[in-house]
């Protein structure tokens, strides 16, 4: 009596949901109960202890219809386990430890079961496929005839026997393939009329196929390379298809080129941004499940396809699911807010389709009717605020570089045409060999005093060679580019002051070279200044300005005693290297 004390206090416990059903889950059972109702027709043993079904466990439970066994410790079937159990119509022996072996499942273990019609042995302990020389133990299952669905582990490197082609009305399978999968691993269910297969992974040769569920199956890398369509080139009627949880971040264009009939695509809980290239080209897709992605929000291109309608027999366009994505609602992505809003009837919603507003809030997507008008104004006013903005800044940037390009426009030009200067400059100059002795800048009106006086003192008695421009400057070449060649290709520079000089632009040109050549060779007595009247400082322009702070400057006199100091200074100056 003692030793049936613990059943007897699991009876007294039994939780029943009416007076057919025994609940005996989660109580840390190691045997099952003996003295259980006859009448039972549906017993939950699930999420307990135990370990071997022995014979005649069930032998008085001819009614039971339903039982559940997973999440057991299980790793043996007696023989007689199933007797008395004729009425069987489903068995759960998920997650238990049931290796695909001889001692595990004895041959005949199910042939009690002549009525049963679910079936579930996955995830149970892996096998090695060297404990089965004899290859996949299928004949354990083929006296289950009217099983239509079944979900049962595969083994590392071992095909599925033709036992299974009994099971001529299988119409649901799902498979936990364990390890590597080859091309003949499902082959023999390519001869039943399966429509349903949930596999972990595999290459898909299953013609009569309409709905395929493939999570977890960890096809990424797969997918990314899948060129030509070959994971589902035979699936030529396959019409649903499930890729959740299979860590997607993008697919290859034409990784469904073969699937001309897929209507319902499931896409769910991937790490997808965008609508693929690859979606966009399923001809007749009708519904499109992007839940728990990281959407932000969907394209032009993209809502442009959603709202087509397609040449198919019912002309529809695109249902979306998209809830639980990262959606955004900014004036960025204003059209795909008002694509939500009027297209109501293309987006199944669960209530966690929310987006998150320009300051962060997050609002359900589909409540923004009263918000849209306003965010229409706000984007409007940004869009013309950032405009102005951007506008007055380049306008502002315009006038600062018109400004300093007008400033130092002599400068750019010196640098201009020093750059496309014909023949070597700076190697003559290095080696101290010019052309002339120095170059006179000078005004027309200036003309008969360097033309004669200055030249007779320096030219003619003195024997320097002068450039002037009236003699010297070759035709067909630029006067910019002569006055840069003759700064250049002088020892010095003489420059030839007056007020009607100093308001000519060439003049002004011919004085900023000269200043640039003194920064350039770092030679203050390269430049002689003449002062041929008196000019005050506040008549001088800035670059005669910077010239006067570092050089001296000699005044041209009239009279014929200082005219003769003068002539005494200027050939000292000259005589300077």
């Amino acid at each position: 009596m003692e030793r049936f004390l613990p059943a007897i206090v699991v009876i007294v416990s039994l939780t029943r949901t009416d007076g057919r059903h025994i609940d005996l889950s989660h109580r840390r059972l190691d045997k099952v109960p003996i003295n259980i109702s006859s009448t039972t027709e549906s017993m939950d043993l699930s999420w307990n202890l135990l370990k071997v079904i022995s014979n005649y466990t069930f032998i008085n439970l001819n009614c039971l219809t339903s039982l559940d066994l997973s999440h057991n410790r299980l790793y043996r079937l007696e023989l007689g386990a199933f007797r008395g159990l004729s009425k069987l119509l489903s068995l759960n022996l998920n997650h238990n430890n049931l290796q695909l072996t001889y001692d595990a499942y004895p041959p005949n273990v199910f042939r009690p079961l002549q009525r049963l019609e679910t079936l579930k042995v996955i995830y149970n302990a892996n096998t090695d496929r060297k404990d089965l020389p004899n290859g996949y133990q299928d004949q354990r299952f083929s006296s289950l005839e009217f099983v239509t669905v079944l979900a049962i582990d595969g083994i590392d490197g071992l095909p599925f026997g033709r036992g299974f082609l009994r099971m001529s009305c299988l119409k649901s399978l799902q498979v936990n393939l364990l390890g590597a999968v080859q091309e003949e691993t499902l082959a023999v269910f390519a001869n039943l009329s399966i429509e349903s297969l949930h596999v972990e992974c595999s290459k898909l040769e299953i013609g009569s196929l309409h709905v395929l569920v493939a999570q977890n199956c960890r096809f990424r890398q797969g997918f990314l390379l899948d060129t030509h369509g070959k994971a589902f080139r035979s699936l030529k009627y396959l019409k649903t298809l499930d890729l959740s949880n299979n860590d997607l971040t993008t697919l290859h264009k034409d990784v469904f080129i073969q699937l001309l009939n897929l209507e319902n695509l499931i896409l769910r809980n991937n790490k997808l941004t965008v609508i693929p290239v690859a979606v966009l080209n399923i001809q007749w897709l009708r519904y499109l499940d992007l839940s728990f992605n990281v959407v932000s929000s969907l394209s032009a291109k993209d809502i442009c396809w959603v709202t087509s309608t397609r040449s198919s027999p019912n002309n529809k366009s695109v249902t979306l699911s998209l809830n639980d994505n990262p959606f955004l609602c900014t004036c960025d992505t204003l059209t795909f807010v008002h694509f939500i809003q009027d297209n109501s009837h293309n987006i199944l919603e669960n209530g966690s389709l929310s987006c998150s507003m320009g300051n962060g809030t997050m609002t359900n997507i589909m409540n923004l009717k009263s918000k849209v008008k306003d965010m229409d104004v706000s984007c409007v006013s940004k869009f013309w605020l950032t405009f102005s903005v951007v506008g007055s800044c380049l306008l502002t940037l315009c006038v600062i570089l018109a400004i300093l390009g007008y400033r130092y426009r002599w400068n750019i030009k010196y640098w201009m045409r020093t750059k496309c200067r014909r023949g070597p400059v700076y190697d003559e100059l290095a080696m101290e060999h010019y052309q002339f002795d120095a170059f006179v800048a000078y005004n027309s009106q200036n003309y008969q005093w360097a033309c004669r006086d200055l030249r007779n003192v320096l030219e003619t008695e003195n024997n320097y060679k002068l450039c002037l421009h009236d003699r010297d400057f070759p035709v067909g070449v630029s006067i910019q580019q002569n006055i840069v060649d003759a700064v250049n290709n002088s020892r010095k520079v003489i420059l030839v002051i007056t007020r009607t000089f100093l308001r000519s632009d060439w003049c002004e040109f011919e004085i900023q070279m000269t200043g640039m050549r003194m920064v350039r060779d770092g030679r203050e007595d390269a430049i002689i200044v003449i002062m041929m009247e008196e000019i005050s400082v506040t008549e001088m322009p800035k670059s005669l300005l910077n010239l006067w702070k570092h050089i001296t400057f000699l005044m041209w006199e009239n009279q014929q005693t200082d005219e003769e100091v003068f002539w005494d200074r200027l050939l000292e100056v000259m005589a300077r290297p």
